[in-house]
């Protein structure tokens, strides 16, 4: 160092002048290799957005397509599983309608001939109620002319 004969007054200012030429080397030397920070950080968001964009957008088709066949998927279980069921409901419907028709043809004239009494109660119910409701009226009127 070239300290010997300098005041510490000098030696500090050369320190000081060191450090600053080193700064000033290595702003210029950024300056060498980014003229244009400003339009190179630009760049570099455009060009990130791009790909962020790029990147968001085949992800979305992923999934929407990955949706897409597990609905199929579900959709052909589910009609699967319908026709199945619906194949032993008809063949468990034809042997009860088999069964009940041979059940009902011995069934079906004491089951006329219970709804026919039945319906005939229910007409005489109804008769003598009429009666006993015009006969009400009637009395209720002499009431209201005396």
């Amino acid at each position: 160092m070239a300290n010997e004969g300098n005041t510490p007054m000098e030696s500090v200012a050369e320190a000081a002048g060191r450090v600053a030429g080193r700064v000033a080397g290595a702003i210029d030397s950024l300056q060498a290799q980014h003229p244009r920070p400003g339009e190179e950080v630009r760049e570099a968001i455009a060009s990130g957005r791009e790909k962020l964009s790029g990147l968001a957008s085949e992800a979305g088709s992923r999934a929407a397509a990955t949706v897409k066949k597990a609905k199929t998927a579900v959709r052909k279980a589910k009609t699967a599983v319908r026709r199945t069921k619906v194949a032993a409901r008809a063949t468990a419907a034809a042997r009860k309608t088999k069964k009940a028709a041979t059940k009902a043809r011995s069934k079906s004239v004491k089951a006329v001939a219970g709804a026919r009494r039945a319906a005939q109660r229910v007409a005489k119910r109804a008769k003598k109620a009429v009666k006993r409701g015009r006969k009400a009226v009637a009395r209720a009127r002499t009431r209201l002319k005396r």
